[in-house]
């Protein structure tokens, strides 16, 4: 948009006058996600339950002053709903920080080497936690809900399970959990050749959406892949509702952006190339076979 000048954004106007009675979606993570970061040191130092509402009462009262939340008794409830899910959210982080109290020295180096046809990768982690039979943990505080009724967030987890995979590479044992804002997802440990090949595969993958948009988007991957993916003959439906919404709650990934609707502008022609379920193991089939819907919220 930058490079061609232009901008696919409303022209609406929004008056600068306008005062807002609730804060929306992106507004209310993104005020639970400062909350959560504020307070992480806090529970990793110096936590004590009794003081976590009235620490969460400081860093609300800031947000008040910095006018990022509504004026008046809808600034009340905004605060209240803002703060409602954090304790329970932080007592559960320094549950799993009593458990595996010492940190490993030092980082790892996480590498894949590159080869004629696609590019390699280094880095280095840190922050791996110890407990006391020395079992090796990596331990994330994230704000998302990374849970639903009887499933996941399937989208939210996607960049922890890199990580994870990363993690993998130095073939020594490393459990990760994620503590988020409605309970706690665990990735077991994998083996270094199972994180290489999965690794490896996310590798190709990228040379080849570099080449072209590849028919294939995170959600409607994940509809497929619950709804039985090859061995399902309704695994396709639910992956179209996903992709094109439906005339209720959910609008659809196609229209949520412009670029997706450009390239793919309905299912039929995401799926044109009958290479979408290819995709959707590929991409996201490894993180959805490690974990099975029947396990949500465990820590097993």
């Amino acid at each position: 948009q930058q490079r061609l000048k232009v901008n696919f954004d409303n022209d609406e106007l929004t008056s600068r006058d306008d005062e807002t009675f609730q804060l929306d979606g992106l507004e209310n993570w993104q005020h639970q996600d400062r909350l959560t970061q504020a307070l992480k040191r806090w529970v990793e130092e110096d936590y004590r339950p009794e003081r976590a509402v009235a620490e969460l009462d400081l860093h609300l009262q800031r947000l008040q002053r910095e006018g990022k939340l509504p004026l008046g008794g809808f600034g009340v409830l905004s605060a209240s709903a803002l703060a409602e899910p954090l304790p329970d959210m932080l007592e559960r982080y320094h549950a799993q920080l009593q458990a595996r109290p010492d940190i490993e020295e030092g980082q790892i180096a996480a590498t894949i080497a590159a080869n004629e046809s696609t590019p390699g990768f280094h880095d280095w982690l840190g922050g791996i936690r110890l407990d006391s039979q020395g079992e090796r943990a990596y331990l994330q505080l994230d704000s998302k809900k990374l849970l639903k009724k009887d499933s996941f967030e399937w989208h939210n987890l996607v960049r922890p399970w890199v990580r994870h995979l990363a993690l993998q590479l130095s073939d020594q044992r490393c459990t990760t959990i994620l503590v988020s804002l409605n309970g706690d997802v665990v990735f077991r440990p994998l083996s270094a050749l199972q994180a290489q090949e999965q690794l490896q595969s996310l590798l190709n993958a990228w040379v080849a959406g570099m080449r072209e948009p590849l028919p294939v988007t995170c959600k409607s991957a994940f509809a497929w892949l619950e709804g039985g993916g090859q061995a399902s003959d309704t695994a396709l439906d639910k992956a179209r509702e996903k992709y094109e919404g439906n005339n209720y709650t959910d609008p659809g990934e196609a229209k949520r952006s412009f670029p997706l609707r450009r390239a793919y502008p309905d299912f039929d022609s995401l799926c044109a190339a009958q290479t979408f379920p290819k995709w959707a193991e590929v991409l996201y089939g490894g993180l959805f076979n490690h974990l099975s819907p029947s396990r949500a919220g465990s820590d097993q």
